[in-house]
């Protein structure tokens, strides 16, 4: 899905990096239930790659799609070592909305891990033959390490 896609919008960049600001909080606390059953990550790495993705959905297609990308975090988490924060948001002001954080160690475990992947091949065919999304912006960006991401 974000593996062959760019573009930007200005008037949602705004949200897009409440989004990451957020995600790093609920990182840096504990919150976001990492740790359980795994070791969260005690040092910030340098230059992390990042990957925002705003998804606007068909009227009632956001729960759908919810549930099928719920299956790849599984799998990210369990296979893909190097994806840092793999994390979906869900606007409240728009029910057909969200947003989806991705950070890396590298650009290459995006685009060659992560989108090489049977399991991420398998769900892009499935969102672009599901017709579920009338809207797409992508930012990639690379962490300043200027401030924080995981509170130490």
């Amino acid at each position: 899905m974000a593996c062959s896609m760019t573009g930007s919008v200005a008037a949602t960049a705004a949200a897009a990096a409440a989004v990451g600001l957020a995600v790093g909080y609920l990182v840096g606390n504990n919150k976001a239930g990492l740790g359980a059953g795994c070791c969260p990550v005690k040092v910030q790495p340098k230059g992390v790659f990042v990957l925002i993705i705003r998804l606007e959905f068909k009227e009632g297609a956001r729960a759908g799609f919810i549930k099928r990308w719920a299956e790849l975090a599984k799998f990210v988490q369990a296979n893909e070592p190097n994806t840092l924060t793999y994390e979906l948001t869900t606007t409240n002001a728009n029910p057909n909305e969200a947003f989806i954080y991705e950070r890396y160690v590298s650009e290459s475990d995006l685009k060659q891990t992560h989108c090489g992947s049977k399991a991420f091949k398998d769900f892009e065919a499935w969102l672009n033959s599901a017709d579920i999304v009338t809207g797409r912006d992508v930012w990639e960006s690379t962490e300043s390490n200027v401030g924080f991401a995981i509170r130490q």
